[in-house]
């Protein structure tokens, strides 16, 4: 029995580890409202298939991926004011990047933070960061974002994301995971402005349990 119960712990413990490891430098915040201050902001308003370049990032498109207007993401409370666009509520007017597969964005520098309006998020959708020396800093699904990721198209379907890291990275691949992934209104900054994080993951919750049962069975053994 009880080498039953650590094998089913190991497993457990194998399979979130290297999640967590993923997510360790990352510290997210989601809210209907856009960036924070006194970072830089990209609207890829001025971007062109001829410049794929807006605000110091540089888009490499893959086939089925583009630029678009007129529909997700969804602008709520005005989040799109920092960027230049002052509609109140609606559908994003204005140019944003939508991936069918894999966006790499290049950013100028080593950077911190990145924030991204992202919108119809599906479960499926997922932001990876990189550092240099092209080892993965971390990653976020929509998952983890949306409590629903259902790809819807409305003011529920969208969310802004922040994204602090520990660890600097360079690069930033969105990847539609096989859906469609829209977004618009990024941001991004060497250093991490303050936010909240999110609640802790599912991977983080599955360890915690994974550590609690550890213990539990260690007492239960001593208690005999």
């Amino acid at each position: 029995m009880k080498n039953s119960i650590y094998s089913r712990l190991a497993v457990l413990l194998a399979m979130a580890l290297p999640a967590l490891s993923a997510q360790a430098q990352l510290t997210v915040s989601t809210a209907a409202n856009a960036a924070p201050a006194g970072v830089h902001y990209v609207n890829f308003d001025d971007m062109t298939y001829a410049d794929p370049t807006s605000g110091g990032i540089a888009v490499t498109f893959t086939p089925n991926s583009g630029m678009n207007i007129g529909a997700a993401p969804y602008l709520t409370n005005g989040n799109g004011a920092r960027f230049g666009d002052p509609t109140p509520s609606g559908p994003d007017q204005t140019p944003f990047v939508f991936s069918g597969s894999p966006v790499t964005l290049t950013m100028p520098g080593e950077e911190h933070y990145f924030g991204l309006l992202w919108g119809s998020v599906d479960a499926i959708n997922s932001v990876s960061f990189y550092a240099a020396d092209h080892t993965l800093v971390g990653r976020i699904t929509g998952g983890e974002v949306a409590p629903d990721a259902n790809g819807s198209w409305g003011a529920d379907g969208t969310v802004y994301v922040n994204v602090g890291s520990a660890q600097a990275f360079t690069t930033v691949v969105v990847d539609s995971g096989g859906g469609i992934f829209e977004f618009d209104n990024v941001a991004y900054d060497a250093n991490v402005p303050s936010f909240a994080p999110v609640p802790e993951s599912s991977e983080a919750a599955m360890l915690v349990a994974g550590l609690a049962a550890v213990g539990w069975a260690s007492r239960r053994r001593r208690a005999r």
